[in-house]
């Protein structure tokens, strides 16, 4: 028989009898004791399970979170399409509007229209009418037009001589007038260029009246033979309206005067001048002063005569040339 005196004899003993430990354990232990064991287990899956859901509840709400911005957004989009929807109904209430002021104005439009297609009904039966003394008054029109045919001739060909006296006139008046200028610058030139250049003791060497000065000419001649002027140059003095040879006040210089005479003064006067007094000026070694005298000179002909050194020289005509 085996003696138990202590734990460990005990402990030796459950050791070599295991079916004992199970045994003792239920004289031992209380029946909350002994079902702990599977409690804990039973409790650990249930723990298992409630991690597991609250994994499940933890991806729910974030599906939800989601699923709540998402209805959010869909509220937002509803709102901004509610506002353009809101516009939308104003434009159309406003295109309405207008849409009835337009029908409103159609329908005016009509009734006018109405009463001008009467009104042009009776303008063509008035039409018809004219249109018939229209007819009735064109034969006599016809007629009437080739007698007016006929006097248009007649007065054509009387505008045509008309035309021609009246360039015989021109012709006649230009050369009075001109002829007038020549004299009265004959009889004033001297004095004239006197106040106007400041000269004394002028005199008169050539002009549309007067022969050139025997000793003048012989100076131009010999100038000409000798090369010292050309052919041209030669010409122009010959054809030149005025020359004459002169002292001025100022220096007591001896000075050659070259003048053109016209009614009306151009460019081709002060070109002429010019080549005169420089013509006078390689033969003489003197100054030589161009000048034009006339009736009139165009503004751009004054500015090409004061370019070229040309002094110009307007006078009052006797009668309006």
């Amino acid at each position: 028989m085996t003696t138990i005196n202590n734990i460990e004899d005990l402990a030796r003993i459950l050791e070599t009898q295991p079916h004992w430990v199970a045994t003792l354990r239920t004289l031992l232990l209380s029946e909350e004791l002994l079902a702990l064991p599977e409690t804990v287990a039973n409790l650990t899956a249930a723990v298992q399970e409630l991690q597991e859901g609250q994994a499940r509840l933890v991806e729910g709400q974030a599906r939800l979170t989601d699923a709540v911005q998402e209805l959010r957004d869909a509220v937002q989009e509803l709102r901004e399409g509610y506002a353009r929807l809101t516009a939308a109904v104003q434009e159309l209430q406003e295109g309405q509007a207008r849409l009835t002021a337009a029908v409103q104005e159609l329908q005016e439009g009509q009734a006018r229209l109405t009463a001008a297609v009467q009104e042009l009904r009776e303008g063509q039966a008035r039409l018809t009418d004219a249109v018939q003394e229209l007819r009735e008054g064109h034969a006599s029109l016809v007629e009437g037009h080739a007698r007016l045919v006929e006097g248009q001739a007649r007065l054509e060909a009387r505008q045509d001589r008309l035309e021609a006296n009246q360039a015989r006139m021109e012709t006649t008046l230009g050369y009075l007038v001109g002829s007038d200028l020549e004299a009265r610058l004959h009889r004033r030139v001297r004095s004239l260029l006197s106040q106007q250049i400041g000269l004394r003791q002028s005199f008169l060497i050539q002009s549309t009246l007067v022969d050139a000065n025997s000793d003048f000419y012989n100076d131009v001649t010999q100038a000409y033979e000798s090369g010292l002027i050309t052919p041209a140059q030669e010409q122009r003095i010959s054809e030149t309206d005025l020359i004459l040879h002169a002292q001025r006040r100022a220096d007591d210089a001896q000075v050659w005067v070259a003048a053109e005479a016209a009614n009306r003064l151009d460019e081709s006067d002060i070109n002429r001048v010019r080549d005169t007094a420089d013509a006078l000026t390689i033969i003489y070694g003197e100054e030589a002063i161009p000048v034009v005298i006339g009736y009139r000179i165009d503004e751009p002909d004054r500015e090409r005569a004061e370019a070229a050194g040309v002094l110009v020289i307007t006078i009052r005509p006797v009668f309006p040339p």
